[in-house]
């Protein structure tokens, strides 16, 4: 069996949390010659939870950045420069 650990790097602006959630399921290719590649690109069903309390779900990160507003808070929240990591661990 072969676990894969996804890691997410990002800059957040008033944001608490970036989750996806449990069950949550996506597409992984895995090419195995001399070494293992993964690759993957999460895309949407992220879940987000801003400073203020206020979710937000469904999220679409295709574009690797997001912007809304926070209506509770009065201001815009970002998610910018977002970069994946998968790891494949035997």
């Amino acid at each position: 069996m072969v676990v894969i650990k996804l890691s997410v790097r990002a800059e957040l602006q008033n944001i608490d949390s970036l989750s996806l959630p449990e069950g949550h399921t996506f597409c992984i290719s895995v090419k195995e010659s001399s070494g293992a590649e993964t690759r993957a690109n999460p895309q949407d069903g992220f879940e987000v939870t801003t400073t203020s309390g206020q979710k937000f779900s469904d999220v679409d990160l295709s574009d690797k950045e997001w912007t809304e507003f926070d209506e509770k808070l009065g201001e815009s929240v970002e998610i910018m420069d977002l970069q994946w990591r998968l790891d494949a661990h035997k």
